[in-house]
């Protein structure tokens, strides 16, 4: 990570269309489509690949927190 760091790269990931494929009051597992991005050095931005979300949520005192999440890139994601 320290590499990654001082790279001057900055991802973003941008989440959309997000499906509930399960849910009850204190758990849920969802699926969401995104757009993994890139800025380098806060000069060139780039999109680095798409890709599923797959997360399982539960709700605790403090709200919503995520067990597990997985993410499935539709390309091979560059360090």
């Amino acid at each position: 990570m320290n590499a990654f760091r001082t790279s001057g790269n900055q991802r973003r990931h941008l989440m959309s269309n997000i499906l509930f494929l399960d849910h009850t009051a204190d758990k849920a597992h969802v699926s969401i489509v995104g757009l993994l991005t890139n800025a380098k050095d806060g000069k060139t931005f780039s999109a680095v690949s798409s890709l599923n979300y797959e997360g399982w949520l539960v709700k605790g005192a403090y709200g919503w927190r995520i067990q597990r999440w997985h993410d499935f890139p539709d390309s091979v994601v560059p360090q």
